[in-house]
């Protein structure tokens, strides 16, 4: 959302103003993006209503800068595993490639559909 704003989330364009994307030339994900947003989810998650600058949470004490840099550091060091190069250029194909969210979205209601016309089949 932060990336392609609330239309991003699908394949349906709006006009208005560029995106931040856009605007900010983002093409793939780089080890401190990638943890960036799963801090933030874990922070959106949590009971805690506001970000500190402290990076520790008031409600939960969960240490949000510590979190970040241990989780850069570990992804950093792994970045061209095989593994994580498969998970990060699958990511990087939903994220930025234009229209995939309707082309993965339609395959997997598709193959939903068979494999629950198969089910009750009996198959």
């Amino acid at each position: 959302i932060l990336l392609w704003g609330e239309s991003g989330l699908t394949a349906l364009q709006a006009g208005g103003p560029p995106r931040n994307g856009n605007r900010w030339e983002v093409t793939s994900l780089t080890p401190g993006l990638l943890v960036w947003a799963g801090v933030v989810v874990i922070f959106l998650l949590s009971a805690n209503k506001k970000f500190c600058y402290s990076g520790k949470g008031e409600t939960t004490k969960i240490h949000y800068n510590y979190m970040f840099s241990s989780y850069k550091k570990i992804l950093v060091k792994n970045w061209n595993t095989e593994y994580t190069c498969n998970i990060v250029k699958k990511l990087n194909n939903f994220i930025f490639s234009k229209g995939s969210r309707m082309t993965y979205s339609t395959l997997d209601e598709e193959d939903f559909m068979a494999a629950m016309d198969c089910a009750l089949a009996g198959v």
